[in-house]
């Protein structure tokens, strides 16, 4: 069974944890996102390219951090790791600290990262 295109990467605002039963809430997403055992999270720069993070770039272990320390509000971008049960499962989580609009896209609008990526693809024909 695919995946579907939405799914392959997670990004946005954490709104809600449920560390309980492994779960994670983002804004703009109606299903929630799960995390196992397997899921590694790294803190780090939230405007890092998206292809970055979706073609497993190598963090170094000073970045690595626990699950515990993520936070509502810090800001995701994450792979799906496997989609089974109805469940997505994050594989590779950069996490950072929520910047204003000004800081993250150098403008005032809202848009996510990966949609000025998709967009730029569009435009120039390469990110």
């Amino acid at each position: 069974m695919g995946v579907d295109p939405k799914n392959a990467l997670i990004e946005g605002e954490i709104t809600s944890i449920g560390l309980d039963k492994k779960i994670l809430y983002v804004k703009r997403r109606d299903e929630p996102v799960f995390f196992c055992e397997l899921t590694e999270f790294f803190q780090g720069d939230i405007s890092l390219p998206i292809e970055r993070v979706f073609h497993a770039v190598k963090f170094s272990n000073d970045q690595k951090i626990n699950v515990v320390d993520v936070g509502v509000e810090d800001l995701i971008k994450s792979r799906y790791s496997k989609f089974s049960d109805g469940k997505i499962y994050m594989d590779t989580c950069l996490v950072g600290k929520n910047l204003s609009s000004q800081d993250a896209a150098g403008s005032k609008d809202n848009t996510l990262l990966s949609e000025k990526w998709v967009l730029s693809i569009t435009q120039n024909g390469r990110p």
